[in-house]
């Protein structure tokens, strides 16, 4: 028997409505509030939450310093500089993927903005005394008085355009920002390697002074060029930090470039605007940070020695390693 167009017009609806459905179920449904993802922010375990849910559950669950991700139960340090936890989730990065499949969902479903009052007529006016996106209807009929700022989404985008071209501007700024303190962390991580190095030549110096050494004290050698070698770089570990700003700038250039006076622009302006102000603070205090960690030299390791022991080549303490970047 064959099928009617009607017919497989109808399969072809029930089919998409059934994808639909499987994608919104298997991969939109915040884990926290068991309901469709809003501004999914992702962690660095790949787990994505809504960003109200994510800020409540890490105030809730967080101590001073980090917090367990709430499907795996994985240790998330906190961003760096950020003592208040009610910011936390706000910095970790938008999921842009998962961004991108709830609009498609919302676009087949029809619930991109449109006026309830008006036959689903798009909203495509702001009227910026309400802080609202109207139709025409309304525009032409509630928005025209003296006291509304009621413009086409078009208008307003050809009026932001020196705004958009400043932020871009910013952004190029803080992203050579980033490609600079990258490039100062690599620096300071080869001044700690360089003075490892010359701790153990110090500490060879001592060996060779040494005609009688007795059994101990060569252990203890040992155990001081072991340490030396199991030293770490940690208290300036921004890598991940700036890598991850890097990644948000150059998204939110990307996203910048292909802003459109869409129903939604102008928030995506604010936030980028808000990021922006943002990562101009954090970028300043980072890059200062750095400047005096290297004037004060307190990224190298140190080899303090024991100035009894080296005078009596006898029963002392051979020394200690100090790891200034380790604390």
């Amino acid at each position: 028997m064959s099928h009617t167009n009607s017919d497989r017009n109808k399969f072809k609806k029930t089919d998409e409505e059934r994808v639909i459905k499987n994608v919104k179920e298997d991969y939109l449904i915040c884990s926290i509030c068991i309901d469709q993802f809003v501004d999914p922010r992702v962690l660095p375990c790949g787990h994505s939450f809504c960003l109200s849910c994510l800020t409540e559950y890490i105030d809730k669950s967080a101590n001073e310093d980090e917090f367990a991700c709430p499907i795996d139960r994985q240790s998330m340090l906190k961003p760096f500089g950020v003592k208040n936890s009610k910011r936390w989730a706000q910095f970790y990065p938008p999921a842009t993927f998962l961004r991108t499949l709830v609009k498609a969902v919302e676009i087949h479903e029809g619930t991109v903005p449109t006026c309830r009052r008006h036959h689903g007529r798009p909203r495509e006016f702001y009227c910026a005394t309400d802080d609202v996106l109207v139709c025409s209807e309304c525009a032409v009929n509630e928005h025209r008085s003296e006291n509304c700022d009621c413009s086409t989404l078009n208008d307003i985008y050809n009026r932001r355009k020196d705004d958009i071209q400043i932020l871009h501007r910013a952004l190029s700024g803080q992203e050579s920002c980033v490609h600079q303190l990258i490039t100062d962390q690599y620096r300071l991580r080869e001044l700690f390697m360089e003075s490892k190095s010359n701790v153990k030549c110090e500490l060879d110096m001592v060996r060779d002074r040494l005609s009688v050494f007795y059994e101990s004290t060569s252990r203890a050698l040992d155990e001081l060029s072991e340490e030396i070698d199991q030293s770490e770089f940690t208290r300036y570990n921004l890598e991940a930090q700036l890598d991850s700003f890097f990644k948000e700038i150059s998204e939110m250039k990307d996203e910048l470039k292909d802003l459109k006076p869409s129903f939604d622009f102008l928030d995506i302006l604010q936030r980028i605007e808000s990021k922006v102000d943002y990562y101009g603070s954090e970028l300043d205090d980072i890059s200062s940070f750095l400047k005096e960690c290297e004037e004060s030299k307190s990224v190298r390791i140190e080899f303090v020695p024991n100035t009894s022991f080296l005078d009596l080549l006898d029963e002392y303490s051979v020394g200690s390693i100090v790891n200034h970047s380790d604390k």
